[in-house]
């Protein structure tokens, strides 16, 4: 308490809002986690009937996001490049999956 004091989110006062933002924090990620998993793009000049089906590239772009964000928390207890190989291996799927899915690409 007070000016220099330690960061203490689970003391007894900070618990109250420590606990219902986390769960925000859950409730949003599975929410927005199943938004895009279930969206769907139908495109009636794509040769390939799997592009109509295209929510796991927003998926993976969801998760690359996720990823950006919540790692650099593990950095202090992991190694510092963590980050930049976590974003870059996120980043590499979801461009393959453009590349495999998106039927702009395939022509």
């Amino acid at each position: 308490r007070g000016e220099g004091a330690a960061c203490t989110p689970w003391g007894v006062p900070e618990i109250a809002i420590t606990v219902p933002t986390l769960l925000l924090i859950v409730l949003y990620v599975s929410f927005a986690f199943t938004a895009c998993f279930f969206s769907l793009s139908v495109n009636t000049l794509s040769e390939c009937p799997r592009t109509a089906y295209t929510g796991r590239v927003e998926l993976w772009y969801f998760l690359v996001k996720v990823g950006a964000t919540f790692t650099p928390y593990l950095a202090t207890h992991t190694s510092p490049i963590l980050t930049p190989v976590v974003v870059m291996v996120l980043g590499a799927r979801t461009l393959a999956l453009h590349l495999i899915m998106q039927p702009f690409q395939s022509h």
